[in-house]
């Protein structure tokens, strides 16, 4: 839905230091934006990124994420910075939603102003705005976000919500994902209705992530990725089809794991290459002391998810590994299949479901731009649908054919 900005002063698009929407709505609420910073480095993309915080809550927490999926902070060492994320938290007890003036018509006469957007959309849970040089997603009830892409990247993230010390991670967590529902959410309808909202610490350090990759223009998936002979195969599915019981069977099997969940496209190297995020896989059910007893998560009944904690072998250079794409695996479990069944499937229904598998709901500015590189995908690579059988024993011999472009 594509929204007209209500402030339609041609000068304010001139002061292009007034176009984040973030340090507008901080200096606007004077105190806010001052303190203690908090902060943790890590490395992405062979680039320098910190995160800071005022809460050092957060920053202890995101490091212990953090370091569980980047390359050591020993690396970050000897990089210059080249993106920044700015975290600010604020009690929605006291706001109730974040505001912003000339999108709520009650809130027209607001302590700030900013600039016309030279774009604006409405998706199914943001509001979308676009000035040169600077995008920001906006959702009334918690989260305020915007991105410059100059260098170094700035990212800044206004998060209201109420982080009490004996909050539960998991306790109302935030979407990241674009909820597919027949019916939009009319953010700025209900914008002014006040909603009290938790946004936990887990939910954060995965908003840290989608946005860090969307600061670099790459692109986030929901895939596990594995690697072997220096390429780099894709494991595709929704939640529960298997994508990390396969991930280390094939680790079993000789295969690298990249990540068991996160996948990321390059935004413009050709030929295509893919990476992952070094993180402990997640199993539902106990996870198993050894791979040798992978074969118990897939014992019916399991519930929730367990970090299998296995020894990594981190790039000691600290440089992304960016390998080709072999294969696309589109994964699923079929009850009554006793022998993994290895479909062929053509690229028009592989870039289909493959774009299912894009993670990020702030992209909507350069969805053609998210097009081509999924093309570029899934003409690089041919495309399997693979229905799981019992023996995960000969997991890695199907996979390896199917790289080898004979299912």
């Amino acid at each position: 839905m594509i929204h007209a900005a209500a402030n339609n002063d041609p000068s304010l698009s001139e002061n292009l230091d007034q176009c984040d929407p973030v340090d507008a709505w901080l200096r606007a609420h004077t105190g806010l934006a001052t303190g203690e910073w908090h902060s943790t480095p890590f490395t992405f993309d062979n680039s320098l990124v910190t995160v800071t915080s005022r809460s050092r809550q957060v920053v202890d927490y995101l490091r212990d994420k953090i370091s569980a999926y980047y390359p050591a902070d020993a690396i970050a060492a000897s990089l210059r910075p080249d993106c920044h994320v700015e975290i600010h938290l604020v009690d929605s007890r006291q706001f109730g939603n974040i505001l912003l003036p000339g999108f709520v018509a009650p809130f027209q006469e607001s302590e700030f102003e900013l600039p016309t957007p030279e774009a604006t959309v409405e998706s199914e849970e943001f509001l979308h705005l676009k000035w040169p040089g600077i995008e920001a997603f906006w959702r009334p009830s918690n989260l305020l976000a915007s991105l410059s892409f100059s260098r170094p990247r700035l990212v800044r993230l206004l998060v209201a919500s109420y982080l009490s010390p004996e909050a539960e991670a998991d306790e109302m967590p935030l979407r990241v994902k674009v909820r597919r529902s027949p019916q939009p959410l009319r953010l700025l309808e209900r914008a002014t209705t006040p909603v009290m909202q938790h946004v936990s610490l887990a939910d954060i350090a995965d908003l840290v992530r989608v946005v860090t990759i969307r600061a670099f223009g790459h692109y986030c998936l929901h895939a596990a990725a594995v690697a072997t002979g220096g390429r780099a195969a894709l494991l595709m599915g929704p939640s529960g089809s298997g994508k990390t019981t396969t991930a280390l069977a094939l680790l079993r099997g000789g295969f690298d794991l990249l990540n068991d969940e996160f996948a990321v496209l390059h935004e413009n190297l050709a030929p295509v290459r893919l990476t992952g995020f070094e993180r402990a896989p997640q199993v539902v059910g106990p996870a198993p002391a050894r791979l040798a007893d992978l074969e118990q998560t897939l014992r019916p009944g399991c519930s929730g998810k367990n970090p299998i904690h296995i020894e990594r072998k981190l790039d000691s250079a600290g440089e992304t590994r960016w390998l080709r794409p072999a294969a696309l695996l589109f994964l699923q479990i079929k009850p009554g299949t006793t022998a993994h069944l290895l479909k062929p499937m053509s690229p028009e229904e592989a870039f289909v479901r493959v774009t299912n598998q894009v993670l990020d709901p702030t992209n909507v500015f350069r969805r053609n731009e998210q097009a081509q590189a999924l093309i570029a995908l899934v003409e690089s690579s041919p495309a399997f649908e693979l229905s799981l059988g019992n023996d995960l024993a000969s997991l890695p011999d199907v996979v390896r054919s199917a790289m080898e472009g004979r299912p």
